[in-house]
């Protein structure tokens, strides 16, 4: 009877070991799956940019890198990203650009990518547009752009989640301290 059990227990062991590596299996290949169908990085080329100030308004030039290393087009909308500033520890939209898209979202091919050359500038005339942030000043910055994996009817993206969308983080300085 003794052995009976130890057989009995050596086979429920072989199939709960067999499970536990089917399990392990395919959620690494689920993983993988779902990282490779959604992974992209936008990455800002310099660490450290200049805010020009003016009587009229300030601008700071900054260059990104859209990465697509997912297994489907990315799409990406043809307005500027906006920029946000870390303020007291949270995400604060301090430049949104003026849009006048039209057309279709361009496309990223897989493995690919795309380098965006974006000049946020703001203005201190009540009529031009956008309007200076007080806030756009000397700070760690990030751009969020508007992209995804989807475009809808009319051409345009259909977004990921703010935090999807954020590229790398850079530093603007005053014009006097690069």
């Amino acid at each position: 009877m003794k052995r009976l059990l130890e057989s009995e227990w050596s086979t429920v062991k072989r199939r709960a070991g067999l499970l536990l590596l089917y399990s392990v299996a395919s959620g690494s290949v689920g993983c993988a799956a779902t990282t490779a169908l959604n992974s992209f990085t936008i990455r800002i080329v310099e660490d450290t940019v200049r805010l020009t100030r003016s009587p009229q308004g300030a601008s700071f030039h900054v260059t990104a890198v859209i990465r697509n290393d997912a297994d489907r087009l990315l799409y990406w909308s043809l307005c500027a990203p906006y920029a946000q500033r870390e303020i007291s520890g949270s995400w604060q939209t301090v430049w949104v650009p003026v849009c006048l898209e039209a057309g279709t979202a361009p496309s990223i091919a897989p493995g690919d990518s795309a380098t965006v050359p974006v000049r946020a500038s703001a203005f201190t005339s009540p009529t031009t547009f956008p309007r200076l942030d007080p806030r756009m000043s000397a700070g760690q910055y990030r751009l969020v752009f508007d992209v995804g994996f989807d475009i809808n009817s009319s051409g345009a993206v259909t977004s990921l989640p703010v935090e999807r969308r954020a590229s790398s983080t850079f530093v603007v300085v005053e014009s006097g301290g690069l």
